[in-house]
């Protein structure tokens, strides 16, 4: 899909990551419809009751803006807005290029 925003995507792992990821995280019906956002699965396998963390990497939420800041802002919105338990993410991602852009 192109696009001539900014996107920017920040990867939600597994507690445990990178040497013993927790796996059967059970994942919540993620927020897809109201995202401005993409969320990609990885780390994903299908369970009774829904999506389940098979792996480390389990998901990237990539937000796509007119700025590289407003496409940081749109994906740590949505991550704090759709909590996931035994996950963390980087709260850094893009912090370096976004300066970088702003001289």
């Amino acid at each position: 899909m192109y696009t001539d925003r900014y996107t920017l995507g920040v990867v939600v792992a597994a507690e445990g990551y990178p040497e013993a990821p927790m796996k059967d995280i059970p994942l919540p019906d993620l927020d897809k419809e109201n995202a401005d956002c993409i969320v990609y699965a990885a780390g994903v396998k299908a369970g009774e009751q829904g999506l389940l963390s098979n792996g480390g990497r389990i998901l990237l939420i990539a937000g796509q803006g007119e700025t590289l800041q407003a496409a940081q802002d749109k994906a740590y919105r949505y991550l704090s807005a759709n909590p996931i338990a035994h996950t963390f993410y980087r709260s850094d991602i893009g912090a370096k290029a976004i300066r970088f852009t702003e001289k």
